[in-house]
């Protein structure tokens, strides 16, 4: 009866008429019945413990008051007919700002870094809104990690989104912060993947485009290890065809340095 009382508030108004039902009925079994307060006088004394109840539920519903005022905002957002999250992401972050000053969650704040996320990927988007959109979903995933620091999406988000804005070492030191965190679940979160796909891409560019041949080598026999130890924990299962092949890539690129006898230089 607690949990759902409790549940209610934080799933916005889902439980709340069961959560009203639970609390009528636990006053009416608290409740004495009159005839009862009439044969025994001393028992309106007990009645004083029922009023403990009172302040919980003043506060619940202060609470679930809140809360309904945060469901109201983001309805548009996320569950209208034309979502606006999918249709203007702009004034979606709009509606998702306004919902965590009532509601602040790890969730309210991930979901706008997303939708800040998408809007940075717009078409035809000038370099300095694109920056400005990236720089909010940092943001965004760092009020993520302060309200849910152990949830490994946040970091491993956040990373994405700094290595876009070409922050390279504070995007890995996320990475392997991500990694930490998941534990054994490489299979669910794909940390290893992802940043081995990011590490691939990055320096792919700086061989083909810088002629860093030697640090790219490196990096991409890091990139090797990091398939290696998602694969035993079925990171790439659920990629099917797309891990395979980037699998397949990797190796290609690091047979064709080795053969144009490039050394590797240490990761740093």
């Amino acid at each position: 009866m607690a949990g759902t009382l409790l549940h209610s508030n934080f799933s916005f108004v889902t439980h709340t008429l069961p959560g009203a039902m639970y609390l009528g009925l636990a006053f009416g079994f608290a409740l004495p019945r009159r005839e009862l307060v009439r044969e025994f006088p001393g028992m309106a004394a007990r009645l004083a413990p029922c009023l403990l109840f009172v302040p919980g539920a003043i506060l619940l519903g202060l609470l679930g008051g809140r809360a309904s005022q945060a469901y109201r905002t983001l309805w548009p957002v996320l569950f209208g007919k034309d979502s606006t999250e999918r249709a203007v992401p702009a004034i979606a972050l709009e509606h998702l700002q306004s919902a965590m000053e009532r509601w602040p969650g790890s969730e309210l704040a991930g979901r706008s870094g997303h939708l800040s996320r998408v809007a940075a990927s717009a078409e035809n988007l000038p370099p300095d809104e694109q920056q400005a959109f990236l720089t909010q979903a940092v943001n965004s995933y760092a009020k993520a990690i302060l309200l849910n620091p152990y949830d490994p999406e946040w970091p491993l988000n956040r990373a994405t989104a700094l290595g876009m804005l070409g922050r390279h070492d504070e995007a890995e030191r996320d990475f392997e912060k991500a990694i930490e965190l998941q534990g054994g679940m490489e299979r669910n979160f794909r940390a290893r993947y992802h940043f081995a796909s990011y590490l691939y891409h990055r320096w792919y560019d700086a061989w083909v485009k810088e002629r860093r041949a030697g640090e790219a080598l490196g990096q991409f026999l890091r990139v090797r290890e990091l398939l290696r130890e998602s694969t035993k924990q079925h990171g790439l299962d659920r990629l099917g065809k797309e891990g395979r092949d980037f699998v397949k890539t990797v190796e290609q690129s690091i047979s064709f340095l080795e053969g144009a006898q490039v050394r590797p230089e240490p990761v740093r």
